[in-house]
């Protein structure tokens, strides 16, 4: 039985730097001052707000979507930071010296034309970068515990993706927020996407004891504990978000402004090479598509700087095209998990004050398909890398291993279907013993024995047969291939 798997991915690219007039005609309406004012509320602007300790400096966060959040409000949540505190404190062996071994021979497993693309003197600033992550990012994970932050006690059990390289630590480098009552921030949870239902998982790692053979009590016996008494308990990359909320909200000085577009960037004094705030557009109602009776300016003036914490094209199809795409390659944005608010807004924004990019034909994503029960598209990590299965082309081609961490197999995906449109399609091959044992998106085990998955297949969205030959019909793929791949 196949199904559709498709590289998803958040595109990020080539050196392009540019500036163009940096105000439109639009006229402000209003205007407002602060001291730092922070585009984008996912986890780098919310703590970019929560670094900002002193009562006294008024920061204004500003954020797109009716939320904040974004893609991290839907991710695991975990951060991978070597020689981090918890480590140190389990006696985990690690330094920033293996930190650093181990991040450049990653590196140069995976891309030989890293520094080739990247913008300016990349050499000396890659280096510098990476030192910083090394060096503050430890400082940083405890300065937000100092702050109220609360992670888990331990670190994760997950080892470091390749285990075979010059530095490699076997586990504690991923570190998870602990399970958060959302109900503390009061008020402040107008701020957090609704609940929308999904069973709460204590951490990343817990993902993986959910996708193999049904449930039993000593399945349940290994997830991480769950917390009780709490009024709206969160977790993962939904607690990442509200705890880095919270802390906003207990600094005081911290304006969330939420529907709120970037626009522009104000220069100082007329001289576009500095930058003295933002135009911003409130998007009333932000789902009504008459802007012009809907819409208005702010200029927001900010003395001591502006970040842009937000810049990713994941869901601008224009953008995909021009940067991954080609003609033998789509790339689309319905196949993206991240955020509506991921446009590539920020980023032509950056452009027109000047700002180099790199890297922008890169991407790094999870591999997705579409559920076969709701027809929605998930994530497909934990679904390809079960045993009964393999991935093909569309020549009936296996090309990667399927249990490679979830980056390289996007990264092998788009590899691929860059050598013609005959590999650019992709399928999950599985037979009766996989979906015995194993879920595909909300697809359970306890549904095959059900009219269910009749119903999947009757619309499409799983191809069923009891022979190679018939199966490769449906797929239209070459059967001769696809029964040597499998014979293999």
């Amino acid at each position: 039985m196949p199904l559709n798997v498709k590289p998803s991915g958040h595109p990020g690219a080539r050196q392009e730097p540019g500036r163009h007039q940096l105000l439109s005609m639009e006229k402000a309406v209003k205007f407002v001052d602060c001291d730092i004012l922070i585009i984008g509320a996912g986890a780098a602007g919310l703590a970019a707000a929560a670094a900002v300790q002193d009562k006294e400096v008024k920061v204004i966060v500003v954020e797109k979507e009716k939320h904040v959040g974004g893609t991290t409000f839907k991710s695991g949540g975990c951060m991978w930071m070597p020689n981090n505190f918890l480590m140190q404190e389990q006696g985990i062996e690690d330094s920033k010296v293996q930190g650093k071994q181990y991040v450049n021979a990653t590196e140069r497993t995976r891309s030989k034309t890293h520094h080739e693309d990247a913008a300016g003197d990349s050499y000396s600033l890659r280096d510098r970068r990476l030192d910083a992550f090394l060096t503050r990012g430890p400082k940083m994970i405890e300065y937000f515990r100092d702050q109220g932050f609360r992670w888990m006690a331990t670190p994760s059990k997950f080892p470091d993706y390749r285990p075979d390289v010059e530095g490699v630590v076997d586990h504690g480098r991923t570190i998870d927020p602990v399970v958060f009552d959302a109900a503390s921030l009061g008020g402040w949870q107008k701020y957090l996407p609704a609940p929308d239902g999904a069973p709460l998982i204590p951490r990343f790692e817990d993902l993986r004891a959910l996708t193999r053979p049904p449930l039993s009590g000593s399945r349940y016996g290994r997830l991480s504990a769950l917390p009780t008494g709490m009024s709206r308990p969160v977790s993962m990359g939904r607690s990442l978000v509200a705890q880095l909320l919270w802390i906003c909200q207990a600094h005081g000085n911290v304006d969330i402004w939420t529907s709120h577009e970037l626009h522009s960037l104000l220069p100082f004094n007329g001289d576009d090479s500095e930058v003295a705030g933002a135009r911003v557009c409130y998007r009333r109602g932000n789902d009504n598509e008459d802007k012009d009776d809907s819409n208005y300016f702010i200029d927001i003036r900010a003395s001591q700087g502006v970040v842009l914490t937000t810049g990713g094209f994941s869901k601008n199809q224009d953008m995909r095209n021009t940067y991954v795409g080609t003609e033998t390659l789509r790339s689309e944005t319905a196949w993206s998990l991240a955020a509506d608010g991921d446009n590539g807004i920020a980023l032509h924004v950056g452009r027109s004050a000047g700002a180099s990019t790199a890297q922008l034909d890169q991407v790094w994503g999870i591999p997705t398909l579409e559920d076969p029960r709701t027809g929605k598209v998930t994530e497909a990590m934990f679904a390809i890398a079960k045993p009964f299965s393999i991935i093909v082309d569309g020549t009936g081609h296996r090309f990667l291993s399927e249990s490679k961490p979830y980056g390289d197999v996007v990264a092998a995906m788009y590899d691929r279907a860059r050598q013609g449109a005959g590999a650019a399609v992709f399928w999950l091959v599985f037979d009766q013993s996989y979906i015995q044992r194993y879920p595909i998106g909300s697809l359970r085990p306890i549904h095959t024995r059900t009219v269910v998955l009749d119903g999947v297949v009757n619309r499409g969205r799983i191809l069923r047969s009891t022979t190679l030959d018939d199966l490769a019909e449906q797929m239209q793929i070459p059967g001769d291939d696809l029964r040597a791949t499998v014979d293999n």
